[in-house]
């Protein structure tokens, strides 16, 4: 069995990413850091952006040189505002994105690395999905529809009263159109 991931290793890449400001429309430079973060460590990491010629990116990574993997690890990159940094009071971190999504989000990543160093996923088992806007209509993960990939399962890191869900709620939007005289 591979040793156990060190706490403090936990805390700096939480640290760091809390620190960035990544506000929903301001997600650029966490997109950035977490693509270069995953390929130091062995992922092939793409940036891609949410429309054409949009500024704003999602970050997919994968084993290997297949973008399709069977396992979909996601969370989302931007906070509320107002940004408001990492700090440290004995054992309870607070900030932004301490619970939604950030903290989650480093918990997968760890919890990925866990089993890599075990010698349980290779190439094609597992990707990362980090999505920007949620907090703000969802465009990250709307035009993540559109990236013509599938996968066996989906691991969604938000916090929903500290309990695992085996579903998430959905959002469906329509427009209905009447043609007629009002009565």
């Amino acid at each position: 069995m591979a040793p156990k991931t060190d706490v403090t290793e936990v805390i700096e890449l939480l640290k760091t990413l809390m620190n960035i400001e990544s506000t929903s429309e301001k997600e650029l430079e966490i997109g950035e850091y977490l693509a270069k973060y995953v390929q130091g460590r062995g992922f092939t990491a793409e940036r891609i952006a949410i429309a054409p010629g949009s500024t704003r990116h999602n970050v997919y990574a994968y084993l290997g040189q297949e973008r399709k993997a069977r396992l979909l690890v996601t969370a989302h990159m931007d906070t509320v505002p107002p940004h408001i940094p990492f700090s440290i009071d004995e054992d309870v971190i607070r900030g932004r994105g301490a619970c939604d999504d950030l903290g989650p989000m480093v918990a997968q990543i760890f919890a990925v690395e866990e089993l890599r160093a075990e010698g349980k996923l290779k190439e094609g088992d597992v990707s990362y999905l980090w999505v920007v806007g949620e907090e703000k209509g969802g465009p990250g993960m709307i035009a993540a529809n559109d990236m013509g990939l599938t996968w066996e399962a989906g691991l969604f890191a938000e916090p929903t009263e500290g309990k695992i869900a085996k579903g998430h709620k959905g959002n469906l939007v329509f427009e209905i159109v009447a043609h007629g005289k009002a009565w």
